[in-house]
């Protein structure tokens, strides 16, 4: 076991050698010309891991939030694993890539993944650095707004999410349409089941797996008795989703769950479109119900769906017995 200045040590040196990475990163094609204005540029390049989708939303509200508080403008840089431009448009706020190269002299390589203490509204008001290259994961509008309650917060994250993102032709194309009021059910297994890439490697025995499954379905049949909606269950495990099919009233959506965050779970495209396909379904319930079994990842993927469509959200774990 590590002591904890071991460990603070180790997450020093790979927050080091990340900023290392990034920084030889930027370097092989660097510019002399001088950025225009002061700016945040959030990026997302798969040269570090940068987390799954409501990860990476996190970090672009927060770091639009911030450019929007200090007055400089913001822009995002999305190439991993996929074209953020492919699925969205600018909404009223224009972020699309800058046509300016990374000077060193007026530059910056910001990496705060997972840091909650760094200020970052004194890392950007140095006046020399034009250009702050931003990886940031976190919900920090707390921290910019900390005289706002959560449904002021939150009402400002929906904000600013539709300010920045309208869905491309395409991607609208591929949104599901359900005319009659739903429920969802969210079960987040990650590895747990064997049949999802994820980041986490823990792997249940069949007797284990088949303990959960029959816990969370316990909870499914219970929400079900207490609602007059239909209920849909999503979910990232193929084989817990094939248990669902079975029980009577259950829906559950078409096609393959993948991680956005993990390279070479299915075709990146498809992958992100299902993942976006499942937020906005989410969104759109009445009320979103996050299922927590034994060891299952307590998921910001649907609370964050329910935020943005203003559903009710709850977390169920089983019933004592």
């Amino acid at each position: 076991m590590y002591s904890p200045i071991h460990k603070r040590i180790r997450r020093s040196l790979a927050s080091f050698e990340k900023k290392a990475r990034l920084w030889l990163h930027f370097m092989k094609h660097p510019t002399l010309r001088v950025p225009i204005g002061r700016s945040i540029v959030f990026y997302c390049n798969g040269v570090v891991p940068h987390g799954g989708m409501v990860d990476r939303l996190k970090g672009i509200i927060s770091c639009y939030e911030l450019a929007r508080l200090e007055g400089l403008d913001f822009r995002i840089v999305y190439t991993s694993p996929v074209d953020l431009g492919d699925f969205f448009v600018s909404g009223t706020h224009d972020w699309t890539q800058p046509k300016e190269g990374f000077n060193p002299f007026y530059s910056r390589v910001c990496y705060y993944m997972d840091d909650f203490n760094t200020d970052l509204r004194e890392v950007v008001r140095s006046r020399r650095v034009r250009r702050f290259c931003f990886f940031y994961n976190i919900n920090a509008l707390k921290r910019w707004y900390p005289d706002l309650d959560k449904e002021s917060l939150d009402a400002k994250w929906r904000s600013a999410f539709h300010t920045l993102f309208v869905p491309t032709a395409m991607l609208s194309g591929r949104l599901l349409s359900v005319q009659e009021r739903y429920i969802c059910c969210h079960a987040r297994f990650t590895s747990l089941m064997g049949d999802f890439r994820d980041t986490t490697k823990a792997v249940l025995t069949e007797k284990e797996k088949e303990t959960l499954i029959r816990q969370v379905l316990d909870m499914i049949e219970q929400i079900k008795a207490e609602n007059q909606y239909p209920v849909y269950v999503l979910s990232d495990s193929q084989r817990f989703l094939a248990h669902c099919e079975a029980l009577q009233g259950i829906r559950i959506l078409p096609g393959e769950p993948g991680h956005v965050g993990v390279v070479g779970t299915a075709d990146p495209n498809e992958a992100f479109t299902k993942t976006w396909i499942d937020f906005d379904f989410l969104s759109r319930a009445e009320s979103v119900y996050l299922l927590l079994g034994a060891r299952m990842y307590n998921s910001d993927f649907s609370r964050y769906a329910a935020l943005l469509g203003q559903a009710r959200f709850e977390v169920v774990k089983p019933q004592a017995s």
